[in-house]
């Protein structure tokens, strides 16, 4: 009776796992195939749907970290068809912390949560429609005691259309 009840809890236990497996896989596939977003992307920022405003982490050095993004029709920052200015800075925030994200997770850190300290010498001569692809290019000048200066470009069909200078905040004492 005890090795029957054994037996059923084993088999049990594996069926909630592949219940769980099957679960996940579809959340994923829900996540690429509705908002163009990259699963593994995802686990490099602390930002959940809907507020995450990068598809696809391209690159992410010591310098430089490049992001994709198509935009989506439901993305909180359109309005009549167009990703607005807010938007598009979120998005060239965000893409600076994928790239700290991927770094500090390939060092065995967890990820922490960065904030914006300051902007600086923002231009936006042009706005990306619904399901424009953008290409977003961080350049980290300089990191400072959890501060990180870096500069953001936004690209439309190769064409800069968006650039700012960012002071980002790294809390790297945080308790997780």
């Amino acid at each position: 009776m005890i090795a029957q009840i054994c037996n059923n809890r084993k088999v049990s236990l594996y069926f909630n796992f592949i219940k769980y497996f099957v679960w996940v896989l579809s959340i994923e596939f829900i996540l690429l195939t509705t908002t163009g977003m990259n699963p593994e992307t995802l686990s490099y920022l602390p930002q959940r749907p809907p507020f995450v405003m990068i598809g696809e982490l391209v690159l992410a050095d010591e310098v430089h970290t490049i992001a994709t993004y198509t935009i989506p029709e439901d993305n909180l920052f359109v309005n009549n068809g167009v990703f607005s200015e807010s938007g598009m800075i979120e998005n060239m925030a965000q893409t600076a912390g994928a790239g700290v994200g991927y770094r500090t997770l390939n060092m065995g850190k967890p990820l922490q949560t960065g904030y914006i300290a300051a902007l600086r010498n923002v231009k936006i001569s042009a706005r990306p429609r619904v399901n424009d692809p953008i290409t977003t290019e961080i350049t980290f000048q300089q990191s400072l005691l959890g501060f990180h200066l870096v500069i953001g470009k936004i690209r439309l069909d190769d064409i800069e259309i968006a650039s700012c200078e960012f002071k980002i905040f790294v809390n790297n004492n945080q308790q997780q």
